[in-house]
């Protein structure tokens, strides 16, 4: 019995070794830049003296105040003054590709975008390499079906834990996984690890603490605005200065796909297409409650006013998920799919000190049409033990009596 035991250790250990040894095969080798099919209707623009959008869809990195975007969007301005430059922000912090694919419609294309800067290689870290390429491939594909004339740029961001896959000479799995997207469709792409491990080789940075001017990042993850934030905008400035002086107008062109199976049919369900029970309030701008992330909202967001309410739909996919604002309010919720055992979702977490924006998904349903309830369960969550998981308080306990369901959509995709 024990040499079955050891053999069948050995026999994991082996797997193991094995798959981590094709993993590491399949990560794509670390360069900073890959020119591909260039900016060519950005650099068009620039050059012919154009109003130019610029568009930057990513997390909490790519959303901060004073940090590699605004510096960008400034630099914009300074280097070529005769075009007018809007920017447009999309960025959710803690939020994906997976959800971004969904948001394409609300936070993107009203804006018809010129360049897009796509930046999720650090939230979706430990997403698999096939979520991340549906997802991209997804947004890219739908993009392109809105208009073929934006140019994009995938940027790959790096926490702590990436480090010492970079410094082996490989891109991280979310970065390799993107850079197939990027390959496929001659997309342009920007890994800034590798001026990260320069200033930690050549000027003797640390990746994590408190000094900012020696330190690249504040907690692993988030960089310092005067030092992580600087490299990242100096490096991205540098490399579309040169980018426009090479490019030369040429069309984006799609041939074929990755996978059948990408998300470029992801939607957010009409709220026409929703039937509420009696007790859901609909929250406007006017009484809907602030979010900290970036305030991108749909008109109408709806809330549940007491437990027990429902929502029922019919979907066509393989993909359910709902778009949510989570904070002191959220509660439990269950979700039965064609009248099977519900299954049960807590929304609140340990951050819902505050409103913010989230998202769940259930994957690998068939893919056919389903019929869906949501409800708002009765039951009771200690939330402050669960604030205490990361060292949070309630502050005004009030805040924390509700357990509601504030939806912003329901996702599906094929």
């Amino acid at each position: 019995m024990n040499r079955n035991k050891a053999l069948a250790s050995l026999i994991a250990a082996l797997i193991f070794t094995i798959s981590n040894a094709f993993s590491q095969q399949d990560l794509a080798k670390l360069k900073e830049y890959q020119s591909r099919g260039g900016l060519p209707y950005f650099s068009y623009k620039v050059q012919s003296g154009k109003p130019i959008k610029v568009a930057f869809l990513g997390g909490s990195i790519t959303l901060a105040e004073d940090g590699w975007r605004s510096r960008m969007m400034e630099w914009l301005e300074k280097e070529w003054p005769l075009n007018s430059f809007e920017e447009v922000n999309a960025c959710l912090g803690g939020t994906g590709s997976d959800l971004a694919v969904f948001r394409l419609e609300q936070d993107i294309f009203p804006h018809k975008p010129d360049l897009i800067f796509v930046e999720f290689a650090v939230n979706d870290a430990k997403k698999s390499p096939e979520k991340i390429k549906k997802a991209m491939e997804g947004i890219v594909l739908k993009s392109w079906q809105f208009n073929i004339a934006s140019d994009f740029c995938f940027v790959y961001t790096v926490n702590e834990d990436m480090i010492d896959t970079l410094q082996a000479g490989n891109m991280q799995q979310s970065a390799s996984a993107m850079e197939e997207v990027a390959d496929f469709y001659n997309i342009p792409s920007i890994h800034l690890g590798v001026s990260v491990l320069e200033k930690m080789d050549k000027d003797g940075w640390t990746f994590t603490g408190d000094n900012g001017d020696k330190s690249f990042t504040r907690d692993g993850l988030h960089p310092h605005v005067t030092s992580g934030h600087k490299v990242y905008f100096e490096t991205i400035s540098e490399i579309v200065l040169n980018q426009v002086d090479k490019d030369k107008l040429k069309p984006h062109k799609v041939k074929k796909t990755i996978s059948e199976d990408n998300w470029s049919n992801a939607r957010i369900l009409a709220k026409e297409d929703l039937t509420f029970s009696e007790g859901w309030q609909s929250l406007t701008e006017l009484n809907r409650p602030s979010v900290t992330t970036n305030e991108i909202l749909p008109e109408v967001v709806m809330k549940s006013k007491s437990t027990g309410e429902t929502i029922d739909f019919k979907f066509t996919g393989s993909v359910l998920g709902i778009y949510d604002i989570v904070g002191p309010s959220a509660g439990t919720i269950s979700i039965s799919i064609d009248g099977g055992e519900p299954q049960e979702l807590t929304r609140f977490d340990p951050w819902c000190t505050y409103n913010r924006l989230s998202y769940l998904l259930i994957e690998g349903l068939e893919k056919k049409e389903h019929t869906a309830q949501i409800k708002v369960l009765d039951k009771e969550l200690d939330k402050e033990a669960i604030l205490k998981e990361r060292g949070n308080e309630m502050g005004n306990p009030a805040l924390f009596k509700e357990n509601a369901l504030s939806l912003v959509g329901i996702l599906v995709a094929d």
